[in-house]
């Protein structure tokens, strides 16, 4: 059985079509078609044999009106009937004819729409492989680099003793990061702490990343695929058990950097466009958890 979708994005219904009763419709249509067609060709041969007869017949009455019994072949002549052979075709042959013409034509263009439809999958999927074993190089690497900052890190802590003969320090409170400023836009709302999967899509291509903030405004997406700045996108994600879909635009993005290893790569994306129910669902989110302290 195969699914059809038909009408608009808006608005489409379903019909599923048996293809093996279609194919043998057809080639029940198309046997029957070539036997009417064969009739046809028989038909007007004998026609047209009847008729070089009958006109034979005619000539060689008409040459006997000159004969004593003319009378008689005149009479004769005005019983033969006249006859012409219709050559034609029905005009409902002609619409049938017509209808296999569009039919055919049809068909062709599905056909095209489907190679196209084929080709648009092709690269989707050429993609979607070459993301997967660009992030199948990457994780190995990125994992080595944690365990090795980790042991870097303890090592460190251990090595730090304090001096018996030394009076420590009274603690001062660290100061409070300064805001990032590597943002063309000032941010508008406070962020939240999220790790969940992304999807992108654009015009002619499919990503995947992980979020590692969010606001009501926009999302950062860790991910080695950058796109340009400006790029429009098509995002889903989930939250708090529900979905999200929207539409987006790239602001910024930040490449790898082997001198901060421990900063994700990814692009900052502003939500441009977003379903009411959506919205609901982001906005019940980011209200509920407790805001990063550095947005």
């Amino acid at each position: 059985m195969l699914a059809i979708k038909l009408g608009s994005a808006k608005r489409s219904s379903t019909r599923k079509i048996d293809l093996t009763a279609l194919a043998h419709e057809e080639a029940v249509l198309e046997q029957e078609e070539a036997q009417i067609a064969a009739r046809l060709v028989q038909a007007e041969r004998q026609a047209d044999a009847a008729l070089q007869a009958l006109e034979a017949h005619r000539a060689q009455l008409l040459e006997l009106t000159k004969s004593r019994a003319g009378g008689m072949a005149v009479e004769a002549m005005g019983k033969l009937p006249k006859l012409q052979l219709e050559l034609a075709a029905a005009p409902e042959r002609e619409k049938a004819t017509e209808a296999r013409l569009e039919a055919v034509q049809a068909r062709r263009a599905a056909l095209e729409a489907e190679h196209a439809l084929v080709e648009r999958r092709d690269k989707l999927v050429a993609a979607a492989e070459a993301a997967v074993a660009q992030a199948a190089q990457l994780i190995p690497a990125i994992r080595a680099k944690a365990e090795e900052l980790a042991a870097t890190a303890a090592a460190a802590n251990s090595a730090v003793v304090p001096s018996p003969a030394r009076a420590q320090a009274p603690r001062v409170a660290a100061p409070k990061p300064a805001p990032r400023t590597d943002y063309t836009q000032k941010r508008k709302c406070e962020r939240v702490a999220v790790q969940t999967e992304v999807d992108l899509h654009t015009d002619s291509n499919l990503y995947q990343g992980f979020s590692s903030d969010l606001s009501d405004g926009g999302i950062f997406v860790a991910t080695c695929n950058l796109l340009d700045a400006g790029t429009e996108v098509d995002l889903s994600f989930s939250v708090g058990g529900k979905r999200v879909e929207a539409k987006g635009v790239v602001r910024w993005h930040r490449e790898y950097n082997d001198a901060t290893p421990d900063v994700f790569p990814g692009m900052g994306i502003e939500f441009l466009e977003m379903q009411q129910e959506s919205k609901q669902a982001l906005h019940a989110f980011t209200h509920q958890r407790e805001p990063m302290f550095w947005a």
